[in-house]
């Protein structure tokens, strides 16, 4: 009998790098149909990635799979598009009222599905791992407000680690608090998805900024401190976050308040299904807002990976464009992402970052020597207690860095 191929190279094909294909293709077929949602956009890409994946014995082949059937979605819309132009010539000065009919149609037919008992959900957003649905929470009595609530589907057995939506809801349950988001109830489905419910927010940060809304200095330190108090209380808890960035900043309206949410990979000293203190995954958070520790292998991390991505979210706000800080390209590259920060922070040693000594992959790599660049010069429009802060958050050495207690005493929220 033949050999299967070796699956070795999904080992080392991290999550993160996934997640940063399927963020790439969503974009591409976004940019080939200005009129697909962002949500259906990714939840396409989504697919793609699996299903090449899955059928892949080599990265060089999951790589021409996901890039073949990205060609083909292309030409589709590409098709379709050329139908809709031809159609509009043939109705001519009808096509105005013809179209703005036809983007009424799904609304008024598509009346969303059921959850549990909650019915008529429309899908809003998707992740790697879940599908979020809004829907309408009906009053227990006649003198009650209506709700909006958002529903988190999972299937947990088809989830890989760090994510873990048991642990999620888990997790949530004990660190109620009011910057964090929070758990209404959950349940599981007979076809064993897992459902979360959680107040519905218009806003999350990352609209905000992508908005390009001007945003007053005490509204953005509002911002600010209520994320920090979550995360104070979280921390206070033994618990790290894992993944802060503005996407996960939600906001009940564009000045607040505002809460932390998604806690689908977040680690706790408390909880059995959490890895070894001294053995955590490094494969976590989102790109740019991933700090230097992990990079090198550190999997000893402590709540001070939060307290950088949080600084990562902070300038951000300040930022040209809003632009991140730090830049990891288009597919997520650790490299990438190291040369930026070193570019902006200078490039360290042993001597200005004493515990990278006891990182396994420091050193493997000469990087070029770049000298620090002050924070006026990197963020000219930060006010000065912004950037006072910003110096004791990213900092390579993770023991120096301000704790949210700390951070929260500073002359920015005076």
């Amino acid at each position: 009998m033949t050999p299967l191929p070796s699956q070795e190279w999904k080992t080392t094909f991290s999550f993160r790098e996934r997640v940063a294909i399927v963020e790439h293709i969503a974009s591409l077929l976004e940019s080939s149909d200005p009129s697909l949602e962002h949500s259906r956009a990714l939840s396409s890409a989504r697919a793609i990635e699996v299903e090449s994946h899955e059928k892949s014995f080599s990265q060089e082949e999951y790589t021409r799979l996901w890039k073949a059937k990205l060609q083909e979605l292309k030409e589709k819309y590409a098709e379709k598009q050329l139908e809709t132009r031809s159609l509009s010539a043939v109705s001519g000065s009808g096509s105005a009222f013809d179209d703005a009919a036809s983007q009424d149609i799904p609304h008024a037919t598509d009346r969303g599905i059921t959850i549990g008992r909650f019915i008529g959900c429309r899908h809003h957003n998707s992740g790697i791992f879940s599908d979020v649905y809004k829907a309408l929470l009906k009053p227990m009595t006649l003198m009650s407000p209506a709700q909006f609530v958002a529903l988190k589907v999972t299937i947990p057995s088809r989830m890989a680690p760090p994510h873990d939506s048991h642990r999620e809801a888990r997790i949530l349950q004990k660190s109620e608090h009011r910057c964090v988001v929070k758990l209404l109830e959950k349940f599981t489905l007979p076809t064993s998805q897992f459902v979360m419910v959680f107040p519905f927010y218009n806003y999350s940060l990352d609209t905000l900024l992508k908005s390009n809304a001007k945003i007053a200095g005490d509204q953005m330190a509002d911002i600010f401190q209520d994320v920090l108090c979550g995360l104070e209380h979280i921390h206070s808890l033994g618990i790290i976050h894992r993944d802060v960035k503005p996407s996960n900043i939600l906001l009940m309206g564009a000045d607040g308040p505002a809460v932390l949410a998604d806690f689908g990979i977040a680690w706790s000293s408390n909880d059995p299904e959490s890895e070894p203190a001294e053995h955590k995954i490094t494969d976590v958070g989102t790109t740019c807002y991933r700090p230097p520790e992990i990079l090198f292998g550190n999997t000893a991390y402590t709540t001070s990976l939060d307290m950088w991505a949080f600084g990562c979210v902070m300038a951000e706000c300040y930022t040209d464009g809003r632009e991140s800080l730090f830049d990891a390209g288009d597919l997520g590259s650790e490299l990438q992402l190291i040369g930026s920060i070193f570019r902006r922070l200078g490039t360290p040693t042993l001597e200005t970052w004493p515990e990278a000594s006891n990182f396994s992959d420091f050193g493997k790599i000469c990087f070029n020597s770049f000298p620090a660049q002050k924070w006026e010069d990197i963020l000219p429009k930060a006010p000065r207690p912004v950037t006072e802060l910003l110096s004791q958050l990213l900092v390579f050495e993770s023991g120096d860095r301000l704790s949210a207690t700390e951070a929260l005493a500073t002359d920015l929220f005076e």
